[in-house]
């Protein structure tokens, strides 16, 4: 798994590179195509009048996490290759303690895992730095806050939140293979099934089911190289029974 997320890395990057232009790729396509809004309304049936067939839009402020507006919903939307992780956010760690102050008390190994200290270092996650009492701790509260987690990294803080996540898979040609369609709720409930634990080499906290967290990294060693990053691997959303799909 090390060797995926390592490989995966800059090409998951690279992919999401352009990622605006997919959203509006979507956006025209959604609005070329009634069967599909229709699909993604009775997808959302419950959340909203199924006959909710409005055109789709681009979401043009950058700071929520809706990339684009389609029945009446925004969806938030990853464009990834077969396998690959790709961010969902990045935040200093003071940040993400803020949000969620139960995790207050693990808020310095957060820290020490991303922040370099004044020589440079960082402190892995393993039992070479903390006991494994102090371990278990860490694991066992991100278990316990785990929704919270998960809901304010790919929700964000907004009134308005994504209802959709929404999935553009490319090949290695960089041609779109599939595009589908979640419900956030169901993508919420799919990473909730993970359990909590920490990576061999103590670099990164996985969540299950694809979703992790991480120091950043590079960035050419700015300051922004110290801020926490959480990740997804979108395709294993596929796992999700609900769900809209086009084949290309």
């Amino acid at each position: 798994m090390s060797l995926q997320e390592s490989s995966c890395k800059s090409s998951g990057s690279s992919t999401a590179k352009n990622g605006l232009q997919e959203e509006q790729n979507i956006v025209d396509m959604l609005n070329g195509s009634l069967s599909m809004r229709h699909d993604i309304a009775t997808l959302l049936q419950g959340a909203i009048d199924t006959h909710n067939v409005s055109n789709a839009t681009l979401e043009k402020n950058g700071k929520i996490k809706s990339d684009f507006h389609v029945c009446g919903v925004g969806s938030s939307h990853k464009k990834t290759k077969e396998k690959q992780f790709q961010q969902v956010a990045r935040h200093n760690v003071s940040l993400v303690i803020e949000d969620i102050p139960a995790l207050a008390q693990i808020g310095d190994i957060l820290k020490a895992m991303c922040e370099k200290d004044a020589d440079g270092q960082l402190k892995k996650l393993s039992t070479q730095n903390y006991s494994q009492a102090e371990l278990d701790n860490l694991t066992t509260l991100l278990e316990t806050n785990k929704r919270a987690i998960f809901e304010r990294f790919l929700q964000g803080k907004d009134v308005a939140k994504p209802e959709l996540l929404s999935v553009s898979v490319f090949d290695a040609t960089n041609t779109r293979k599939q595009l589908f369609f979640v419900k956030m709720i169901d993508a919420i409930e799919f990473f909730m099934s993970g359990k909590v634990s920490i990576r061999p080499k103590g670099t990164v906290i996985d969540f299950g089911n694809g979703f992790t967290f991480q120091r950043k990294g590079g960035d050419g060693g700015k300051p922004s190289a110290n801020q926490c990053q959480f990740k997804i691997v979108p395709t294993f959303l596929r796992a999700i029974k609900d769900k809209v799909v086009v084949d290309f």
